[in-house]
């Protein structure tokens, strides 16, 4: 059985100007990974951490169905 997980890791650099990362959320995605399902998921994420589409920089795995999602939306 495949499962598919969407996860968001940030990177920051502290006082020290060490390179850090945290994971910020993982979660199951048990939808179809279709791009309305993905960028609902996007969303969601950005929503409850409070974050701004123009103001936070994202990588993606380049995947078409990640392409298509972030392509829903002018802000993102």
């Amino acid at each position: 059985m495949k499962r598919s997980y969407l996860d968001f890791t940030v990177f920051y650099v502290n006082n020290d100007y060490e390179l850090k990362h945290s994971l910020l959320r993982c979660k199951h995605f048990d939808e179809q990974k279709s791009r309305i399902n993905i960028w609902h998921e996007i969303e969601e994420t950005f929503q409850t951490f409070n974050l701004s589409f123009g103001d936070t920089p994202g990588t993606t795995d380049q995947g078409a169905n990640m392409i298509k999602a972030l392509n829903l939306n002018d802000e993102a």
